[in-house]
């Protein structure tokens, strides 16, 4: 027996390795560029570990009211699961519920099986059934895991993942703590995404979110709500749902007193939220991030961070004093907070964040809405998809200048040295080119000072390293004696120029005309000549203050669209913006500095790269040119993807008020992922092909519909082919006033930023409102993995797409074929009933509507309780992307007592089929135009839900065939309102609204 058994754990170890070589995930970079988790895991294999995980209903009260959740192990949030690196998991998963489960382990890299998405990847958990995950352990970090079947993750079912390295600390696990930061509401599901689809004011209303009219005109933004509505924005916000609790690992307060002055404690923190961004504090001091998304990151230190929602952060705090420190979460709409406390003694809380200005908020959208329209986002598309490739990687002619750390050019006269800036045989790296922010990455010039310096004829063709080949044949002009030293070991970054100083005129030799007169900080420093920078258009500042107008914006968009990059191939280059300076040049008189660029033959000007004709220096006063980086590779680090961050910092970024942080931050330091850089390289390997994939991130808010490309998951008939063993490059485009959090299943990527070669690693990323990031991954994979936002409600209502490796098929989609058609259709296919139905003194009028995706039935009733009726059904069908225009058949029946109410006699009785369009205007009005199958035509104007007030709302019709009618009504609580009306075929009333 004991023989058996010890051959089987053997036979059972060597399936496990056997799996293995398909797992060895690329985390960074590729074959050659592993980390070192992933190198100790591939020389350790540990033992089989195994879990039970019983799922069943519980009750929770998180509110002062009992509710049904779900539970793993009876407990929310389910038991923290520990692994070490290159152990075995066999997970049992046991369903005890009457519908089916399922468990996916977000950011783990595992066999596409394995992976948990129901009739995609991985077979369901039937009632009643169990199912057993096996999988190798191969890196380590914080990650989680949670249902991936409808809402029962908000439900209750996550819980975390905790993979230590094999190579453990003496004291790993002693000093730490694992909190998941969740949001609660008491509401079911489906109730909560029929209130979103329908747009119920409910939970703006809970939040102190809507921005009425009354308190536009009150508080000077009366123009802002006018924008707001004449583009067709609904009310701004940062959530979409109300959340009435916030838990920290279940509990709305933690409290953990065993730990003393001076100790550091790592918080492993997950946000396990279903819609919910959350600010972290600490009230004892910075906290020191090392590792985001379970992948270590150079330790920062910070005051603020947002996580955004299936992101984790490893944290470390110190207890400074016999205190209790708290760890403070709050939610991004600042609508409330959840803590956890450190220490013993008496408490010191944190600061609290001040509540958002929604009409403030309005404005920073109105900007963002005219940059949309000024070719913001269709420019930034249309630009990326056109550009070529360029090879940024080979700038040379700034070498030899970073040993002149010392030298101070104050009074150093340059007025005759001729200044020949020839880089026929230069290529420029230019990573990243902000219009009015332009930064040189190595050559930092400082140039406040340089006022008393004359650059008159300062020949840099002799200084060694700034060209390779002689621009002429010419003999260079004598140089003076402060200058015959070569030049070679310059660094430009650290001359201080002194402050400038009145110098006296110097005489003019009498065959020399006399300097011109200055007029600008640079006017005459012209590049439009440099062999190496072509550019068809200058590119022109855009404002960033808040009174430049959107005609302006627009125009600079338009103008600036134009650029175009060079035919060269571009590599992965990126410049490190840790050593970047600001190159000031207002005040820099450079008049007499004679830019010989022209290329001496036609070879040179055939080795141009860029011509920037057109591009004058004399119009940069005062420019900060923080973006323009430079080709120099510090301390020869490898750097990344040039073409990739220049998307992302073409543009200049509009401040957002409760986007990007937390209104009255003051001086706090706050957490950006320009900030990450990993502690490993993660370029991807350079000998492999490259996939290109452009993802619009897309959605309307008004039917709340989300979508990828334009579709939901249930209209795409393609998934996104990409192929083993190429890198695939993933352009994110956000289209929308909302933020997102994207996550890729079974794969780390490169977020891309400034850190190049050492972008970080992770399996999720937020991408703000209007914004562009570039994400960059090895294809080490097959079959089939889900891209999704993991907003929760987005998700469903269908931002979702799958990526699909070429040549390989999924056994589940196969054997489950109309299964996984309906789980299309579970993301964006749905459909949602609601209504609104008002009983007053006079009568009852109501809408009655059904909405899918595009199609949507509705219907409208007036009646008087007696005799006199006109309901009118239609079916609807929306044409466009924007869904702002619809056709529809339907059907108008009407009877009217001509004694009672005195209707002329051809509508007495009127039983028609209708046809006809409906387009959406500006301020939300509905006009209708249709034709019935008498003849007769009708045009109709609707508005609904007008926001007089928080509570406060007005409709109103009007139409040809002479009906017309007002309601008002104050709503009292989710589903009640006080209403009253006037219609003109019915007269006044008053009641009570109903409101489903």
């Amino acid at each position: 027996m004991n023989k058996r058994f010890f051959i089987g754990s053997w036979l059972l170890v060597a399936c496990f390795v056997a799996r293995a070589q398909h797992e060895q995930h690329n985390i960074t970079s590729g074959d050659n560029n592993q980390n070192r988790s992933q190198q100790r895991s591939a020389r350790r294999i540990g033992p089989v570990v195994e879990y039970d995980l019983y799922v069943k209903d519980t009750t929770v009260n998180f509110t002062g009211k009992r509710r049904k959740a779900l539970a793993i192990n009876g407990q929310i949030p389910a038991p923290t699961l520990r692994f070490i690196e290159g152990d075995s998991a066999v997970i049992h998963v046991h369903n005890l519920l009457k519908e089916e489960v399922s468990i996916h382990w977000h950011g783990v890299l595992l066999p596409n099986d394995q992976d948990g998405v129901p009739y995609l990847t991985t077979r369901p958990i039937h009632a009643g059934d169990t199912y057993t995950f096996r999988f190798r352990i191969i890196q380590n970090g914080t990650l989680w895991y949670h249902s991936h079947t409808g809402m029962q993750e908000q439900k209750g079912l996550y819980g975390p993942l905790v993979f230590y390295p094999a190579v453990q600390e003496p004291e790993s696990g002693k000093m730490e703590e694992v909190l998941q930061i969740t949001d609660w509401r008491d509401e079911k599901g489906g109730s909560i995404l029929r209130s979103l689809r329908r747009r119920s004011e409910w939970y703006a209303i809970k939040k102190g979110a809507v921005q009425s009219w009354g308190e536009a005109l009150v508080k000077g933004h009366f123009n802002d709500k006018v924008q707001m509505e004449w583009t067709r924005m609904p009310g701004a916000d940062l959530s979409d749902i109300y959340y009435q609790k916030f838990l920290m690992h279940g509990k709305p307060v933690q409290v953990f007193e065993k730990y003393k002055k001076g100790d550091s404690v790592l918080l492993r923190v997950i946000n396990g939220a279903a819609g919910s961004y959350f600010w972290l504090q600490y009230s004892g001091g910075k906290m020191r991030v090392q590792a985001a998304d379970g992948n270590d990151v150079k330790p920062v230190e910070v005051d603020k961070l947002l996580i955004a929602t299936a992101e984790t952060y490893e944290i470390m705090i110190k207890i400074p004093d016999d205190k209790q420190y708290e760890l403070r979460a709050t939610a991004q709409d600042i609508t409330g907070y959840t803590s956890a406390f450190f220490g013993s003694g008496p408490q010191v809380k944190a600061k609290d964040i001040p509540k958002l200005d929604y009409m403030v908020l309005m404005n920073e959208m109105n900007k963002m809405t005219w940059m949309m329209k000024g070719t913001g986002m269709k420019m930034k598309m249309g630009l990326y998809m056109k550009m070529p490739e360029m090879d940024m990687n080979n700038m040379n002619g700034m070498q030899g200048m970073e040993n002149m750390d010392n030298m101070n050019m104050e009074d150093m006269d340059m007025n005759n040295m001729p200044m020949n800036h020839s880089m026929a045989d230069t290529t420029m790296n230019m990573d990243s080119v902000q219009q009015g922010n332009m930064e040189m990455d190595t050559m930092q010039h400082n140039m406040d000072s340089m006022k008393n310096m004359d650059m008159g004829n300062m020949d840099h063709a002799s200084m060694p390293g700034m060209q390779k080949k002689p621009a002429s044949k010419k003999t260079p002009a004598k140089k003076p004696a402060s200058v015959t030293a070569p030049m070679k070991g310059m660094d430009h970054s650290k001359m201080n120029m002194g402050t400038p100083k009145k110098i006296p005129a110097k005489k003019t030799a009498p065959n020399k005309k006399p300097a011109p007169k200055k007029k600008d900080a640079m006017d005459g420093m012209d590049h439009s000549k440099m062999p190496g920078m072509k550019m068809k258009t200058g590119f022109r500042p855009i404002p960033s203050n808040a009174s430049a107008s959107p005609a302006l914006v627009t125009s600079l968009y338009s103008a600036n669209a134009a650029i175009v990059l060079s035919k060269n191939t571009m590599t992965d280059t990126v410049p490190d913006k840790n050593k970047q300076q600001p190159m000031n040049m207002q005040g820099h008189d450079m008049h007499n500095m004679r830019m010989d660029t022209v290329p001496k033959n036609k070879e040179q000007q055939n080795k141009q790269d860029v011509n920037m004709q057109g591009m004058q220096h004399g119009n940069m006063k005062g420019n900060n040119m923080g973006g323009m980086q430079g080709g120099m590779q510090a301390n020869n680090r490898q750097r990344d993807t040039s073409r990739s961050y220049m998307l992302q910092t073409m543009m200049p970024k509009t401040p957002m008020t409760g986007f990007d942080f937390p209104p009255g931050n003051g001086n706090d330091v706050v957490l950006s992922y320009d900030m990450l850089r990993s502690d490993t390289m993660t370029a991807l390997p350079k000998d492999r092909p490259w996939r290109e994939i452009n993802i619009n991130l897309s959605g309307n808010m008004q039917r709340y519909i989300w979508s990828i490309n334009g579709k939901t998951l249930s209209e795409q008939d393609q998934k996104f082919l990409i192929r083993k063993g190429e890198n695939v490059r993933v352009v994110f485009t956000n289209a929308t006033m909302m933020e997102h959090p994207m996550h890729l299943h079974g794969h780390f990527f490169r977020v891309i930023n400034n850190k190049g070669a050492y972008a970080p690693m992770k399996h999720t990323f937020n991408i703000n409102a209007m914004a562009t990031q570039v994400i960059e991954f090895a294809a080490t994979e097959e079959k089939d993995w889900f891209l999704h936002c993991h907003t929760l409600s987005h998700m469903i209502n269908g931002m979702a797409t799958i990526f699909s490796y070429e040549g390989t098929t999924s056994a589940v989609q196969q054997e489950f074929a109309k299964e996984f058609v309906q789980f299309k259709r579970e993301h964006g296919g749905q459909y949602y009933p609601w209504a609104n139905a008002a009983f007053h003194s006079q009568g009852t009028f109501g809408t009655l509507v059904v909405a899918g995706r595009k199609l949507q039935f509705d219907g409208d009733w007036r009646w008087d309780y007696k005799v006199n009726y006109e309901l009118e059904p239609r079916l609807q069908y929306f044409l466009d992307k924007r869904q702002y225009f619809s056709a529809f058949i339907g059907g108008e029946f009407q009877h009217f007592d001509k004694v009672v109410n005195k209707i002329p006699k051809h509508i007495e009785n009127l039983h028609v089929a209708t046809a006809g369009l409906i387009y959406t205007l500006p301020f939300f009005i509905n006009a209708e135009g249709r034709i019935d199958t008498k003849g007769r035509t009708r045009l109709q104007l609707r508005r609904e839900d007008i926001p007089l007030t928080t509570r406060t709302r007005l409709d109103f019709f009007w139409n040809t065939d002479k009906e017309y009618g007002v309601t008002a009504r104050y709503i009292v609580s989710r589903y009640l309102a006080i209403s009253g009306n006037y219609d003109n075929e019915f007269g006044w009333g008053a009641g009570i609204s109903i409101i489903y």
